[in-house]
């Protein structure tokens, strides 16, 4: 029998900010397991969320899993900031699955995420798509000039979007 993930400092201080509309946990060590916490006491409950900073974590592509199972339905989030955490490319991809058809995300910041040409494929597909999202911050990623290429056509039909380099 397997026990349940628990981070009691977590679960308090979601709990004392249950209905605030932005979250920081920016610089809290935060883990994979620790997703399922957030996604459920954060995103699923919180009704009022609109901003969420999980900056500067150790978030990887198990973690996004978690997140993206909320995001899927999620009608009021409008900021993620995920920078600075190991998502990846398998990350990104389960990301954007779960953004195509979110009409309420507008900024999604994934500077230093361990992103390459083959997640920057994943990111165009989704400004191609996605019409709400209109700031796409991602640099200090491996995208190189190939995934760069991806963006680039992705953009030709998209004026709205903003992508810092």
């Amino acid at each position: 029998m397997s026990r349940k993930h628990r981070n009691h400092k977590l679960e308090e201080q979601i709990a004392h900010q249950k209905n605030t509309s932005e979250l920081n946990l920016e610089c809290q060590q935060l883990i994979d397991q620790d997703m399922e916490i957030v996604a459920k006491q954060a995103l699923r409950n919180n009704k009022t969320l609109i901003t969420l900073n999980l900056s500067m974590n150790q978030i990887g592509e198990k973690g996004m899993q978690y997140l993206v199972d909320v995001l899927r339905t999620n009608t009021t989030l409008t900021t993620l900031d995920l920078s600075n955490n190991q998502i990846g490319d398998n990350g990104v991809q389960y990301l954007v699955d779960a953004l195509l058809n979110n009409s309420t995300l507008t900024k999604l910041n994934l500077v230093d995420n361990q992103i390459s040409s083959t997640g920057a494929k994943y990111l165009a597909d989704l400004i191609q798509i996605n019409e709400k999202l209109n700031n796409l911050e991602f640099y200090n990623n491996l995208i190189g000039d190939a995934g760069a290429q991806h963006l680039a056509n992705a953009l030709q039909n998209n004026t709205v979007i903003i992508i810092p380099l």
